[in-house]
């Protein structure tokens, strides 16, 4: 590795030479080997480097191995200054071993969280493939986030927007779920006509939602498909086996009454679950008698003889 200390042209006549000569004489011919010449001109600085990284399994089991890829590039037309290339794992991914692909590389550090290593420089238009090997536990959990960040530094990049990346799998294992269950003034009405409410009368649904996976929900929300009915809940997290209850309440309206709530949550793996449930209740106008001895909104054995 050498240091280029001339100065950049626009002109394109600052230009710096390598010569690379082998004494040698070839027995067949008696001819001698020429000198190797790299002469190239001195250009202002377009450094750009960037890293990317790729796992060998997006959902990798307990108790393996798992392998990274981090590619570091210059994307740009002059070569870089010393480059600094580091990863940072967790502590549930602890790194167990490091190849680079090409020589040149130094390691400055290397614990089971952390990988540090130096280049004098990436040439214009080259990659560098690193692999590294971690290790999954066999305690980690279905559905457990796992994320690599990799990052790339040195003086010059002229864009620092693509020097960093994070890249993450899940365990496998995770069997996300989730249940609800609708309530209209106490009773798990699925179908029609469900409880008889006087018109006019309040009316109170209860969600009852369930993790019936085992990883945990995050976003939990629920939603009624009625306008007007905006369920409230106490929490947007759910772990494995939690329950808890939404409610919303209206106001009864004549005739057949239909409406559906609906739960969604969304795993450590970006799918989100959801379940529906519908409910009903039956809207019904009461005649009010008013008759010595009986109170507005009541019925009576004479009433109902006597319409």
């Amino acid at each position: 590795f050498t240091h280029v200390t001339a100065p950049p042209s626009l002109t394109y006549t600052v230009t710096v030479t390598n010569t690379v000569e082998v004494t040698a004489t070839n027995v067949v011919t008696g001819t001698a080997s020429g000198p190797a010449l790299w002469p190239n001109v001195v250009f202002l600085n377009d450094t750009d480097l960037a890293v990317a990284a790729i796992p060998s399994a997006a959902l990798p089991d307990p108790d393996s191995d798992l392998l990274w890829t981090v590619e570091v590039c210059n994307l740009g037309t002059t070569s870089s200054a010393t480059a600094m290339f580091t990863t940072t794992l967790p502590a549930a991914t602890p790194l167990t071993g490091w190849i680079p692909d090409a020589a040149g590389w130094s390691e400055v550090a290397m614990t089971p969280e952390l990988l540090a290593a130096t280049r004098p420089t990436v040439p214009d238009g080259a990659c560098f493939l690193h692999h590294l090997t971690t290790y999954v536990p066999p305690d980690a959990s279905p559905g457990q986030q796992l994320c690599l960040t990799a990052e790339v530094l040195a003086d010059g990049d002229s864009d620092p927007f693509n020097d960093a990346v994070v890249e993450c799998v899940y365990v496998s294992g995770s069997a996300p779920a989730i249940d609800i269950e609708k309530f209209t003034n106490g009773r798990d009405a699925d179908g029609p006509p469900g409880p008889l409410i006087a018109v006019g009368q309040p009316v109170e649904w209860v969600y009852e939602v369930a993790n019936t996976g085992n990883v945990t929900l995050t976003a939990v929300t629920v939603e009624d498909d009625q306008p007007g009915v905006t369920p409230a809940c106490p929490s947007d997290v759910l772990g494995p086996d939690d329950v808890m209850f939404c409610s919303a309440a209206g106001v009864a309206v004549e005739g057949q009454y239909a409406n559906t709530g609906t739960a969604m949550g969304t795993p450590p793996l970006p799918t989100q679950v959801s379940d529906s449930d519908p409910s009903h209740y039956l809207g019904v106008v009461l005649d009010l008698i008013f008759a010595d001895g009986f109170e507005s909104g009541t019925t009576s054995a004479w009433s109902r003889d006597h319409p």
